[in-house]
């Protein structure tokens, strides 16, 4: 055996352990949320569709995800866009057929991608063949809902208050002459998951989308799937706040998710290939989000969403805001639950409206290094803007009744706009001039073709962040953030005798020069340009070779980032 073979499989070997698994799929996951009627209209009535996003596999594969997260795709009357469901086992004629799904979880399986869809346990649709029969007071479906008589007077049973349209939580119904929960609109009504009958008939909906083999689960709101039985008034605040200590986070719920997940996992032991279950709760305290894993004897989420950069993060934050931010999080979690990071969704204005456009590399390079799952909302990828909504446009029911100000801000159809993938009609969403949410007129500059034909963008930054997260340390490394001064984050990425990666960051408005061995004595002097924000150019040497950086020595341009390692990967 030759000398030039031991090297080159001595490389091999050091090389597979670089960027070796061995972690369950969707730890290691970057996830794609889809809102299916803005990817991709495949019909011309300027509303995306099942048949869009099929077409559009080859880009979602191309940018490197590992799993799409379809927004509800089920029958749906509009009340709250797919949210108030009238039949959840399926789909919503607007965006297809059972025959489109079926092909699309096949094809996105045929490309290696997982697909997860989102489901609505804690209400449906007041157009629900089992409200409608609640109603009616049928035998077996009279307990489906949340029923109370009225106190005197024909006043709702308590205090408590809707989410959304903020009146009573409670709605009168004619028919049954009772009031019924509705945490959300009163076209939502609540489930009654006191009953076993309820219990099983969601077992079974969760079961029968898992025969067409889904990959798992976003659980909405479900923080609301239980309350109190004793249906006493909630306490009111000094100024008025609401703590939904009736409503929100009660034991049962973790209950009732636990018997989800073990649903779940009945399919997992089967081929040993796990079905996620990821939750919303969009709770402030992390102990009470902790709770939502469960334990190793009754698991329950594989991930709440960590909703802690959305919550805590603003545009004006700091290096000092987001090493507290990123550090407190791992603290809470422990070291025995899976972390994840979510910049965005179709609830949130878009990272580059939210932020600037400025933000967009920087929170996506954040985004992709930290330890844990990674979640991207559509578009993130590009740095695609809120769209420009009027009101008189307005399709979200939260949004239609406010004063103007509070719709510019909470309003949700400006980040539910269309994708941008070209300059032609309509960003080259739809054949139609009128789509059902604006196209944002940034389209002309941000859109797929302009970035995947750029030498450099916001895209292709994405992408080499996601070709990182294959390595181990990413995978599997500890996390370091320190602020190196009010303006420069660094985050130390390592693990064992891995290589190490580190990522510097410049929230500020100035020039930043700093020394990244203050923040890790250990650091070697040479350090190995991966990628940069866009606004950091200057990464190659008169030859046309990558730069060598001297950590003692970093300078960053205002609202810049750059990725380095002990070892060169390019």
């Amino acid at each position: 055996m030759g000398r030039g073979f031991l090297t080159v499989l001595l490389l091999a070997l050091k090389l597979s352990s670089v960027f070796a698994d061995g972690l369950n799929w969707w730890k290691s996951a970057v996830i794609y949320q889809i809102y299916p009627r803005s990817f991709k209209d495949s019909d011309g009535n300027g509303i995306g569709d099942l048949q869009g996003i099929i077409d559009s596999i080859d880009y979602i594969k191309d940018i490197g995800v590992d799993a799409v997260w379809l927004s509800p795709i089920y029958p749906t009357p509009d009340k709250d866009f797919g949210y108030d469901i009238t039949d959840m086992r399926n789909i919503y004629s607007v965006l297809g057929n059972m025959s489109q799904f079926e092909e699309l979880v096949k094809k996105l399986h045929e490309a290696g991608i997982k697909i997860i869809l989102d489901f609505v346990p804690n209400h449906t649709s007041n157009e629900h063949d089992w409200f409608i029969r609640s109603t009616r007071g049928e035998e077996k479906y009279k307990d489906y809902y949340v029923w109370r008589d009225p106190e005197s007077g024909m006043q709702p049973p308590n205090n408590w208050v809707a989410t959304i349209s903020k009146g009573s939580a409670w709605q009168y119904d004619k028919f049954r002459k009772k009031f019924y929960l509705h945490q959300f609109l009163p076209e939502q009504p609540d489930l009654n998951y006191e009953n076993p009958e309820v219990v099983r008939e969601i077992l079974s909906v969760l079961e029968f989308w898992l025969n067409k083999h889904v990959d798992g689960f976003r659980m909405d709101a479900v923080h609301a799937i239980c309350e109190s039985q004793d249906f006493a008034d909630e306490e009111i605040g000094p100024h008025g706040e609401r703590y939904h200590e009736k409503t929100w986070d009660q034991p049962k719920t973790l209950d009732i998710l636990a018997q989800f997940r073990a649903k779940l996992d009945e399919f997992t032991r089967v081929d040993n290939v796990s079905r996620v279950m990821m939750v919303e709760n969009y709770n402030s305290n992390p102990y009470i989000i902790k709770k939502y894993y469960g334990s190793s004897n009754v698991p329950i989420a594989h991930f709440p969403f960590n909703f802690y950069v959305i919550m805590n993060i603003t545009k004006d934050s700091n290096a000092s805001d987001w090493a507290h931010c990123i550090n407190e999080y791992y603290k809470a979690l422990g070291k025995e639950n899976w972390p994840n990071w979510v910049l965005g969704n179709h609830d949130q204005h878009r990272v580059a409206s939210r932020f600037s456009e400025q933000h967009v590399d920087l929170l996506n390079i954040i985004n992709l290094v930290l330890k844990g799952t990674a979640v991207t909302y559509f578009g993130e990828e590009l740095g695609m803007p809120d769209s420009l909504v009027r009101q008189d446009q307005a399709q979200d029911p939260q949004g239609k009744n406010l004063s103007f100000s509070d719709f510019m801000w909470n309003s949700r159809d400006f980040e539910r706009g269309p994708f941008l993938w070209n300059t032609n009609t309509t960003a080259g969403f739809s054949s139609n001039l009128n789509t059902w949410i604006p196209v944002s007129p940034s389209y002309w500059r941000i859109n797929v073709k302009a970035q995947n034909t750029s030498e450099r963008s916001h895209m292709k930054i994405y992408k080499d962040m996601i070709a990182l997260r294959k390595n181990m340390t990413l995978m599997h490394g500890d996390v370091d953030a320190q602020h190196i001064n009010s303006n420069v984050l660094a985050i130390y990425r390592y693990y064992y005798d891995n290589p190490t990666v580190v990522t510097v960051v410049n929230f500020g408005n100035f020039m930043e020069t700093v020394d990244l061995t203050s923040g890790r004595k250990s650091l070697p002097k040479k350090l190995y340009f991966y990628t940069a924000s866009l606004n950091i150019n200057d990464f190659k040497d008169k030859d046309n070779k990558l730069k060598v950086y001297n950590s003692t020595s970093i300078t960053l341009p205002p609202k810049g980032a750059i990725v380095l390692t002990t070892i060169p990967f390019k």
